[in-house]
């Protein structure tokens, strides 16, 4: 308990003339047990009011009552504070970097589309232009689709393989 009533600078707080801290955290911890238990009904479920999973009546599992006045409570509560803070801005900062990943990958998904439709249509091109250019047809119409077949083979590889820029 006592590890509980530090600062962060690692001492202890001085107590008012109540008593010493490790008394005082033991009478908070015990009032804290004894209004968690006065809260709960007849099924055994607690009744207290909660707003996104957080007890609306206590504040770190301590009551305004036992807050007021209370050095050690009050320490204890920005503590708890600073760590949900602290929470808060890593999974911010997470969820930054995880959208831009999704963003990433959306951008590539695309990318891929692209290049697999322009192969697609350059392999159709390319058939017709060789079966036009090995047949009776005049070489022109055959050089005329087997050319932009492979340019837009070498369209559908760069947008397939190609590197997004930071």
């Amino acid at each position: 308990m006592d590890g509980m009533l530090k600062n962060m600078n690692g001492t202890i707080p001085n107590v008012a003339a109540s008593g010493s801290p490790s008394q005082e955290g033991a009478a908070m911890h015990s009032s804290a047990v004894q209004s968690a238990t006065a809260q709960t009904g007849a099924s055994g479920q607690q009744q207290n009011p909660a707003f996104l999973g957080l007890s609306v009546d206590q504040l770190a599992g301590l009551s305004v009552d036992e807050i007021k006045g209370n050095k050690v409570a009050i320490t204890m509560l920005l503590h708890y504070y600073t760590q949900l803070s602290e929470e808060n801005t890593s999974l911010r900062n997470e969820r930054n970097t995880l959208s831009t990943y999704v963003t990433g990958y959306q951008q590539k998904k695309s990318d891929a589309r692209i290049g697999a439709v322009f192969s697609a249509v350059s392999t159709v091109l390319m058939g017709f232009g060789v079966n036009l250019l090995t047949g009776d047809a005049p070489k022109l119409y055959g050089m005329s689709l087997f050319i932009p077949a492979i340019i837009m083979m070498v369209v559908g590889l760069w947008f397939s393989l190609r590197e997004e820029e930071a």
